[in-house]
């Protein structure tokens, strides 16, 4: 109990004292012990509500912690999926020269409606009308076309792999945090 209700109540001197105060001093008496009720009841509340808190913080430490590691895990398999696809890019890039040699790039002119289609399929830039009929030549050689083409399937390859480990991350995460 507060220091400073002694004396309202009387305490160290006769019982009798305490009835023979004004009806204000029970008031004050009533007040002072809702004041000491209220306040060990926030106490108490506080002291619970801070082990709630502390307890939900605790339970997400090594749930945070495996999560961490998740990411962690499914970057480094995509890094390694990537840097592969980049690899095998550049093995086919090489190679295009030892199939489509110079003789096969002069005896195969290709068509001008060919670089057309072939843009508008990569979203690339279309060749206007005014360059040319679709059967005329369009300056681009076979090699050409083969690299683009090696190099179309190849971001294809890392965009894949991107998606796959997004998917990945997703559903690990999910397992993670129930």
């Amino acid at each position: 109990m507060p220091l400073f209700l002694l004396p309202l109540l009387g305490f160290g001197k006769s019982a009798l004292a305490l009835f023979s105060r004004p009806p204000g001093s029970y008031i004050a008496c009533a007040i002072g012990l809702a004041l000491g009720l209220w306040w060990f009841g926030q106490h108490e509340y506080n002291k619970g509500h801070l082990a709630a808190v502390t307890e939900a913080a605790n339970a997400a430490v090594p749930i945070m912690a495996e999560q961490r590691q998740i990411s962690a895990d499914v970057v480094f398999k995509f890094n390694a999926v990537t840097l592969a696809d980049t690899k095998a890019t550049e093995k086919r890039l090489n190679e295009v020269e030892s199939h489509v040699t110079p003789k096969a790039d002069a005896a195969c002119p290709v068509p001008l409606g060919f670089v057309r289609v072939f843009n508008d399929a990569a979203h690339g830039s279309v060749p206007p009308a005014a360059a040319g009929a679709d059967d005329a030549p369009s300056g681009v050689t076979l090699s050409e076309v083969a690299k683009a083409s090696v190099q179309n399937d190849g971001e294809y390859d890392k965009l894949a792999d991107q998606l796959t480990a997004l998917q990945d991350w997703v559903r690990l995460q999910q397992k993670a945090n129930p």
